[in-house]
Protein backbone atom coordinates (compact mmCIF):
# COMPACT_ATOMS: atom_id res chain seq x y z
CA UNK A 1 0.00 0.00 0.00
CA UNK A 2 1.81 3.87 -0.88
CA UNK A 3 2.11 5.61 1.97
CA UNK A 4 -0.12 9.24 2.77
CA UNK A 5 2.48 11.20 1.07
CA UNK A 6 2.48 9.14 -1.77
CA UNK A 7 -1.45 8.45 -2.36
CA UNK A 8 -1.86 12.50 -1.85
CA UNK A 9 0.72 13.05 -4.74
CA UNK A 10 -1.21 10.73 -7.10
CA UNK A 11 -4.46 11.72 -5.69
CA UNK A 12 -2.96 16.04 -7.03
CA UNK A 13 -1.47 14.73 -10.38
CA UNK A 14 -5.22 13.18 -11.18
CA UNK A 15 -6.60 16.23 -9.79
CA UNK A 16 -4.93 18.69 -12.38
CA UNK A 17 -5.77 16.79 -15.28
CA UNK A 18 -9.63 17.58 -14.27
CA UNK A 19 -11.48 19.32 -16.78
CA UNK A 20 -15.40 18.98 -15.80
CA UNK A 21 -15.49 21.47 -12.78
CA UNK A 22 -18.65 23.22 -13.40
CA UNK A 23 -20.87 20.17 -14.28
CA UNK A 24 -19.10 18.10 -10.98
CA UNK A 25 -19.82 21.32 -8.88
CA UNK A 26 -23.94 20.32 -9.88
CA UNK A 27 -23.99 17.28 -9.16
CA UNK A 28 -22.03 17.65 -5.81
CA UNK A 29 -24.31 20.38 -4.60
CA UNK A 30 -27.60 18.52 -5.56
CA UNK A 31 -26.30 15.29 -3.86
CA UNK A 32 -25.02 16.87 -0.62
CA UNK A 33 -28.11 18.46 -0.30
CA UNK A 34 -29.67 15.69 -0.44
CA UNK A 35 -28.31 14.95 3.33
CA UNK A 36 -29.63 18.24 4.73
CA UNK A 37 -33.27 19.08 6.29
CA UNK A 38 -35.22 21.50 6.49
CA UNK A 39 -34.57 21.75 10.32
CA UNK A 40 -31.10 22.40 10.40
CA UNK A 41 -29.56 25.75 10.33
CA UNK A 42 -26.44 25.84 11.31
CA UNK A 43 -23.46 23.72 8.72
CA UNK A 44 -19.97 23.92 8.43
CA UNK A 45 -18.52 24.17 5.57
CA UNK A 46 -15.24 25.33 3.56
CA UNK A 47 -14.37 27.13 -0.02
CA UNK A 48 -12.91 24.98 -2.26
CA UNK A 49 -9.66 25.39 -4.01
CA UNK A 50 -9.43 25.18 -7.84
CA UNK A 51 -8.07 21.79 -7.73
CA UNK A 52 -10.71 20.51 -4.92
CA UNK A 53 -14.10 19.15 -5.66
CA UNK A 54 -15.98 22.36 -5.99
CA UNK A 55 -18.17 23.68 -3.20
CA UNK A 56 -19.43 26.95 -4.39
CA UNK A 57 -22.92 25.69 -5.92
CA UNK A 58 -23.53 24.33 -2.40
CA UNK A 59 -22.26 27.16 -0.58
CA UNK A 60 -24.60 29.65 -2.68
CA UNK A 61 -27.61 27.69 -2.30
CA UNK A 62 -26.82 27.11 1.87
CA UNK A 63 -26.18 30.89 1.95
CA UNK A 64 -29.57 31.67 1.29
CA UNK A 65 -31.59 30.02 4.29
CA UNK A 66 -28.80 28.61 6.55
CA UNK A 67 -25.89 29.59 8.92
CA UNK A 68 -22.60 28.77 7.71
CA UNK A 69 -19.42 28.65 9.29
CA UNK A 70 -15.93 28.74 7.28
CA UNK A 71 -12.28 27.95 9.00
CA UNK A 72 -9.23 29.50 8.88
CA UNK A 73 -5.87 28.36 9.97
CA UNK A 74 -4.73 30.22 13.03
CA UNK A 75 -1.89 29.26 15.17
CA UNK A 76 -1.45 25.79 13.39
CA UNK A 77 -5.52 25.01 14.97
CA UNK A 78 -9.00 26.30 12.96
CA UNK A 79 -11.23 29.05 14.07
CA UNK A 80 -14.35 29.18 12.83
CA UNK A 81 -16.46 32.09 11.67
CA UNK A 82 -20.35 32.48 11.07
CA UNK A 83 -21.73 33.53 7.93
CA UNK A 84 -18.63 35.44 7.47
CA UNK A 85 -18.73 38.35 4.57
CA UNK A 86 -14.93 38.99 3.58
CA UNK A 87 -12.62 36.56 2.77
CA UNK A 88 -8.81 36.75 1.27
CA UNK A 89 -5.95 34.07 0.66
CA UNK A 90 -4.31 32.90 3.66
CA UNK A 91 -2.74 30.20 5.27
CA UNK A 92 -1.50 27.48 2.22
CA UNK A 93 -2.91 29.65 0.03
CA UNK A 94 -6.91 29.31 0.81
CA UNK A 95 -9.55 31.72 0.57
CA UNK A 96 -10.37 32.23 4.26
CA UNK A 97 -12.41 34.51 6.24
CA UNK A 98 -10.85 37.60 7.63
CA UNK A 99 -10.59 38.86 11.30
CA UNK A 100 -10.50 36.69 14.51
CA UNK A 101 -12.57 33.33 14.85
CA UNK A 102 -13.56 30.76 17.85
CA UNK A 103 -12.74 27.52 18.32
CA UNK A 104 -15.62 24.91 16.72
CA UNK A 105 -16.78 23.94 20.38
CA UNK A 106 -18.16 27.81 20.56
CA UNK A 107 -20.95 26.99 18.00
CA UNK A 108 -22.64 24.25 19.38
CA UNK A 109 -25.54 24.87 16.89
CA UNK A 110 -23.65 23.26 14.33
CA UNK A 111 -25.11 19.76 12.69
CA UNK A 112 -23.45 18.99 9.98
CA UNK A 113 -19.75 19.76 8.63
CA UNK A 114 -18.70 19.58 5.12
CA UNK A 115 -15.06 18.88 4.67
CA UNK A 116 -12.51 18.54 2.46
CA UNK A 117 -10.49 15.45 1.62
CA UNK A 118 -7.92 13.99 -1.30
CA UNK A 119 -9.45 10.59 -0.71
CA UNK A 120 -11.86 8.60 1.98
CA UNK A 121 -12.79 4.75 2.17
CA UNK A 122 -16.32 3.34 2.03
CA UNK A 123 -15.79 2.82 6.13
CA UNK A 124 -14.95 6.09 6.22
CA UNK A 125 -11.27 6.92 6.68
CA UNK A 126 -10.32 10.12 5.33
CA UNK A 127 -7.08 11.14 3.76
CA UNK A 128 -6.42 15.10 4.42
CA UNK A 129 -3.73 17.45 3.41
CA UNK A 130 -1.34 15.62 6.15
CA UNK A 131 -1.81 18.45 8.32
CA UNK A 132 -4.24 17.16 10.84
CA UNK A 133 -6.56 19.94 11.47
CA UNK A 134 -9.85 18.56 10.55
CA UNK A 135 -9.28 15.56 13.25
CA UNK A 136 -8.08 17.75 15.72
CA UNK A 137 -11.74 19.46 14.99
CA UNK A 138 -13.84 16.05 15.42
CA UNK A 139 -11.65 15.27 18.57
CA UNK A 140 -13.75 18.68 19.78
CA UNK A 141 -17.32 18.06 17.59
CA UNK A 142 -19.95 17.10 19.77
CA UNK A 143 -20.37 13.15 18.33
CA UNK A 144 -23.73 14.15 17.12
CA UNK A 145 -22.35 16.60 14.36
CA UNK A 146 -22.30 15.05 11.17
CA UNK A 147 -18.94 14.68 9.36
CA UNK A 148 -19.63 14.78 5.46
CA UNK A 149 -16.49 14.26 3.12
CA UNK A 150 -16.41 16.05 -0.08
CA UNK A 151 -14.72 14.06 -3.02
CA UNK A 152 -14.03 13.29 -6.61
CA UNK A 153 -15.68 9.54 -6.79
CA UNK A 154 -12.57 7.80 -8.04
CA UNK A 155 -11.01 9.19 -4.88
CA UNK A 156 -13.55 6.99 -3.14
CA UNK A 157 -10.77 3.96 -2.60
CA UNK A 158 -10.64 0.70 -1.26
CA UNK A 159 -7.39 1.73 1.45
CA UNK A 160 -5.74 4.29 2.76
CA UNK A 161 -3.01 4.07 5.59
CA UNK A 162 -4.80 5.14 8.96
CA UNK A 163 -3.31 5.69 12.57
CA UNK A 164 -4.81 5.92 16.00
CA UNK A 165 -5.74 9.63 15.58
CA UNK A 166 -7.51 9.37 12.43
CA UNK A 167 -11.01 10.33 12.57
CA UNK A 168 -13.96 8.56 10.68
CA UNK A 169 -16.22 10.40 8.78
CA UNK A 170 -20.05 9.75 8.92
CA UNK A 171 -20.88 10.66 4.95
CA UNK A 172 -19.40 10.26 1.80
CA UNK A 173 -20.31 12.87 -1.29
CA UNK A 174 -18.74 12.73 -4.48
CA UNK A 175 -20.25 14.16 -8.02
CA UNK A 176 -22.15 10.11 -8.37
CA UNK A 177 -22.99 9.31 -4.81
CA UNK A 178 -23.42 9.49 -1.53
CA UNK A 179 -22.36 7.05 0.85
CA UNK A 180 -23.60 6.41 4.34
CA UNK A 181 -21.20 4.95 7.30
CA UNK A 182 -22.68 1.95 8.82
CA UNK A 183 -20.13 0.85 10.55
CA UNK A 184 -17.02 3.03 12.73
CA UNK A 185 -14.24 1.70 14.75
CA UNK A 186 -11.86 3.90 15.79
Amino acid sequence: MPTKAELRSQLLIKRKARADRAQTAKQIAELALSLITDQETDLGAYLSTMLEPPTDNLIKILQKDKNLYFPKVINNELSWFKNPQEFAKGSFNILEPVGEGQPIEEFSEITTLFIPAFAVTPSGIRLGKGGGFYDRVFAKLNPKVRKVAIVFDDEIIEDIPSEPHDKRVDFIVSEKRVITITSKVD
